[in-house]
């Protein structure tokens, strides 16, 4: 459950490729040959880190039961040796470490993208703003 949890983190890196899309479109006017040649590189930059921490976690036996579902954790059932405790932590903290600056990312992309598209979007309103019809009244 904790890696398919994990994997679940790929939804807003898809989310922040689809506002990039919008703005290679709306902003920077690329055609479709154009982010055809970006596509297979932003499939790449959002499943292979995703894939990785949740291969990492799963095999050092990182999930484990939080109450309600099961994600990284440290806590074991059984006895264990405080050096594998302290491996056990030492991973989810580079994991969640890695897993900050992807969403930190993610979210400055989501921003960057949707504030130049909503930017030219704008523009183009006001330059056809002299082409309204006003109705009286």
């Amino acid at each position: 459950q904790g890696f398919f949890y994990q994997l679940g983190m790929i939804v807003p890196g898809y989310n922040a490729a689809l506002c990039l899309y919008y703005a290679m479109v709306i902003k920077w006017k690329k055609t479709d040959e154009e982010t055809k040649r970006v596509e297979p590189y932003l499939h790449a930059l959002i499943l292979t880190p995703n894939f990785i921490l949740a291969a990492i976690a799963l095999s050092n036996d990182l999930y484990g039961n939080m109450g309600v579902i099961c994600f990284l954790t440290n806590i074991d059932g059984g006895e264990t040796s405080d050096a594998i405790r302290k491996k056990k932590q030492t991973f989810i903290i580079v994991i969640a470490v890695i897993a900050a600056l992807i969403t930190a990312i993610v979210m400055t992309t989501i921003v960057y993208s949707m504030a130049a598209v909503y930017s030219t979007v704008k523009e183009q309103e006001r330059k056809m703003s002299v082409y309204r019809f006003e109705r009286p009244g």
